[in-house]
């Protein structure tokens, strides 16, 4: 039920926000509304049954999901006899309801879309209707983004904790860290997604992380149909080895031109005759895949290639990758699948090798780990991108991307296969 006075003095702060800016001002807000949520955290009564009941909230991509599981799994280990509760973005609804370390899976809208962010106060108001749902908890780990921190905020929980960027995005993440009761700076040597996740979990609790390996909670009809459709290529390709190659990007700016991506395949298939390339994406991969196929097709090289674009699920895409060799593509879901199953890994990175490398970086944070992967990127960034931290600034369509080399590709695949003949499971990264 809402709160007549906290409803009262929101609408105030929305009347006054001004909107065109895409970031809220939070010391207002929290100058608004925190004599209201004071006395109501005062108020909050533990469960019936002792039993902590604790929300994770996990608002962003499939790859950010798979990254996030041994969060999850440590959480478990930390809370034996605690209700944990996962809320996470529709996408990713499919994945996250087989987690088995959590009691219930919540689906909210994916805010995070860009088209949302756009509209004005949309984000914001999600975010107070959501807060309605979570009122009960008594704590909140909330490890990315400003939404999350804001709904578990205007919720009343008790205990918000969030990881914080100051070091790195001071201007928004000063504002951001007053509405958590606890802020953890990341620590030195935990730059990656995975275990800056982590590192929450570990200066909370005192303990070390028991494992950080990452997982897929899949079906084994989605494993057997991956086993099966690869062993049938293996058997009628020709092939002794398969190679998953993912054409397409979660965003315009991730996507590699499909042209680049086919003359890749093509060099690929008349170096190594024993190769054969599993194609794999949604149905936003086709157009790509389309041209892939034709350019092999027309070089007679249409027998080792296998087109799976837009007919399998992701988990059923995932089963597949599981029985490849090693994997192609951008940073993108089914390549943090494949590590995942300690896949070897080639990513071709928008990011621009000009730009510092830190724990907000994209090439750092979302790197491989325990497998051989190599990530290529764009020698500098190019004109008309103002290369934020997080990558080209043409968010939509491919622009920095578009400056990789296939020639550099190719080079990048061969220093992989140097390193899974070595043992070696780093990252190397070319430009």
């Amino acid at each position: 039920m809402s709160d007549p006075e906290l409803e009262a003095a929101l609408d105030a702060y929305e009347a006054e926000q001004d909107w065109e800016d895409p970031l809220f001002d939070l010391k207002k807000l929290y100058a608004l509304a925190e004599p209201i949520l004071a006395k109501k955290r005062q108020r909050h009564a533990p469960a019936p049954d002792g039993r902590e009941r604790i929300l994770v909230m996990r608002w962003d991509g499939l790859g950010d999901m798979i990254r996030f599981s041994p969060f999850l799994r440590e959480l478990r280990r930390l809370y034996p006899r605690a209700h944990i509760s996962l809320v996470c973005s529709e996408h990713n609804e499919a994945l996250a309801e087989r987690c088995p370390y959590v009691d219930d899976v919540l689906s909210v809208p994916a805010i995070l879309d860009s088209r949302l962010a756009r509209q004005r106060h949309g984000a914001y108001r999600i975010c107070r209707l959501l807060a309605e749902r979570f009122a009960d908890y008594d704590i909140a780990f909330c490890s990315s983004v400003l939404y999350e921190t804001l709904v578990a905020y205007l919720a009343g929980i008790p205990q918000r904790i969030g990881v914080s960027y100051r070091r790195y995005l001071s201007d928004y993440c000063d504002d951001r860290d007053i509405l958590q009761t606890v802020s953890y700076e990341v620590p030195d040597g935990h730059e990656d997604y995975t275990h800056q996740k982590l590192s929450l979990l570990e200066l909370f609790s005192g303990e070390k992380a028991a494992d950080d390996s990452t997982e897929i909670w899949t079906t084994e009809k989605s494993r057997l149909k991956g086993q099966r459709l690869v062993n049938r290529f293996l058997r009628f390709g020709g092939c002794k080895r398969v190679c998953a190659l993912v054409p397409v990007g979660s965003r315009g700016s991730k996507c590699w031109p499909a042209e680049k991506y086919a003359l890749l395949a093509e060099r690929l298939l008349r170096r190594d005759k024993a190769l054969g390339l599993a194609i794999l994406g949604g149905e936003d991969a086709e157009d790509a895949e389309k041209v892939i196929v034709s350019r092999l097709k027309s070089a007679g090289l249409g027998r080792r290639v296998l087109s799976l674009c837009g007919k399998l699920s992701f988990l059923e895409s995932a089963a597949v990758i599981e029985n490849c060799d090693e994997c192609i593509g951008a940073d993108t879901g089914l390549l943090h699948a494949a590590g995942a199953y300690r896949k070897p890994t080639l990513t071709v990175c928008c990011f621009p090798a000009d730009l510092p490398f830190d724990a907000f970086s994209w090439p750092v944070l979302y790197r491989q780990y325990a497998m051989p992967n190599v990530t290529v990127q764009p020698k500098k960034a190019l004109d008309g991108c103002n290369a934020p931290s997080a990558g080209c600034s043409h968010l939509d369509d491919a622009h920095c991307i578009c400056s990789i080399e296939v020639g550099t590709v190719l080079e990048a695949f061969e220093r992989l296969q140097q390193l899974i003949c070595e043992g070696n499971n780093e990252t190397v990264y070319i430009s």
